[in-house]
């Protein structure tokens, strides 16, 4: 009976660990579209003038 006890706790720990690799990878994932997107945005902005650099005309 110990045995079994056993290779069910190794199975739900294997179970537990691939199913948060997963909501990592997803977190990870979700996390660089961010990036990507708020760069994009930036490009944008920039191209359009609406950034531009600072320079001091006194």
């Amino acid at each position: 009976m110990k045995n079994h006890q056993y290779l069910i706790g190794k199975i739900i720990i294997a179970i537990a660990i691939i199913i948060s690799a997963t909501l990592f990878s997803n977190a990870l994932k979700a996390g660089f579209i961010s990036i990507e997107y708020g760069l994009g945005r930036m490009g944008d902005s920039i191209r359009d003038g609406l950034i531009q650099q600072g320079t001091s005309e006194n």
